[in-house]
């Protein structure tokens, strides 16, 4: 544990990036008695149920952990707003725009939110898979010794 979390806090991060390919191109994935944490926000177009996948077919135990900030759980705003992508590299990025955030706008986005978890979750219990969804505003510790602990991703 304490050497993965050393190579991770030595990692820098930037853009966009893939699981599905990250993970299925992965020649070193492991193979049996291992356990594989994939931490994401699964707010992307990468195909990361394929990762899980390999991922159960290399006979590895899978948790998805996700990570997201309060205003992606439920945002609170409105009005004509420039909303600016964490993972954009500039202010002329595409995923940035200009939005007039109504009440529906707000509506349609948390009924989109709640669908794409369910999915989340659905498709995590048809291959017993741990799922937890975590606020950036939790402490480490919190998400580790409490949500995890619950989810019996760690004992």
């Amino acid at each position: 544990f304490y050497k993965a979390a050393d190579a991770l806090n030595k990692l820098e991060f930037y853009g966009n990036g893939d699981l599905g390919t990250a993970i299925t191109n992965d020649r070193d994935l492991g193979r049996g008695d291992g356990v594989s944490f994939i931490i994401s926000d699964f707010l992307s177009d990468t195909d990361w149920k394929s990762a899980v996948d390999m991922l159960l077919f290399h006979n590895r135990e899978v948790h998805l952990i996700q990570v997201l900030s309060a205003d992606e759980m439920a945002p609170a705003m409105s009005g004509k707003l420039f909303m600016l992508d964490a993972e954009a590299e500039n202010e002329d990025d595409r995923r940035n725009h200009r939005a007039d955030v109504t009440r529906s706008a707000v509506r349609a986005y948390e009924e989109a939110f709640h669908w794409h978890q369910k999915d989340i979750r659905d498709f995590c219990a048809s291959r017993n898979v741990g799922f937890i969804s975590v606020c950036t505003d939790q402490k480490i510790e919190q998400m580790l010794f409490k949500n995890a602990t619950e989810a019996e991703m760690i004992l």
